[in-house]
Order: structure tokens, then sequence, then C-alpha cells
């Protein structure tokens, strides 16, 4: 019996979309699908690399509330670990609803967002 540590769930950096021409790209081209604690907008042109990137509403009051929001969306995608194909570039837009939410409840819906975007298998 050996005592493996238990696998880390990460979120590399490569993962994360952050050139603003990308950015703009796929807010441009994409494909919108709206959810019930935040909306997704993808795009999968050739060049891209599976980034992910994570966005609060305009209806975020202030600068604590659009942290919150991103910071709940990471976790949850942190902690689903879903690998999105490797020529697609997503951006996650949470709305102040999801102070509501649990985690796991998010990430829930999270799969069921992105499997109704055909971006899972």
């Amino acid at each position: 019996m050996t005592n493996k540590p238990p696998q880390r769930c990460t979120l590399p950096k490569h993962k994360i979309l952050r050139r603003a021409d990308a950015i703009k790209q796929v807010f441009a081209a994409g494909t919108f699908i709206k959810g019930k604690w935040f909306d997704v907008v993808y795009l999968c042109p050739a060049s891209a690399a599976g980034q992910i990137a994570f966005a609060a509403s305009r209806r975020a009051r202030n600068a604590v509330e659009r942290n919150r929001i991103k910071r709940k969306l990471r976790e949850a995608f942190r902690l689903e670990q879903i690998t999105l194909p490797k020529t697609c570039c997503a951006i996650l837009i949470g709305n102040p609803k999801i102070f509501q939410a649990e985690v796991q409840a998010v990430r829930v819906e999270m799969k069921r967002v992105f499997r109704a975007a055909g971006l899972l298998t």
C-alpha cells in the first residue's frame, strides 16, 4: 500500500484566455448561451488553444461583487476540470444571482451549459 498524495485540481495559467484581441474575437463572432447563474460565449476557430476567460456582468455594483463572481466561477471550473476542446475559446460571464448559489450547484449548471453548447463529449 503506497501513500500517494491526493491529486491537485489546478487551473494552469496557459488555460486562461488573456489576449485582448482573442477576447474581442470571441465576443464578436462567438455563440452565446444563457445559463441560470452565468452566460457562456464560445468560439471554435482553428487557431484557438482551448482557453477560458472569466468575467462579471455589468449589473454587479462594485469591484468586490465582480471579484466574488469571478472567483466563484473559477473555483467551480477548477473543481469540475472541464476540458474544452483544443480548438475552442470560451468566456464565462457571471451575474449577481450567483451569490445565492453554492459552488456545487454552479458546477452542475456549468456541466449542463457546456453539454448544451456541445463543448463536452
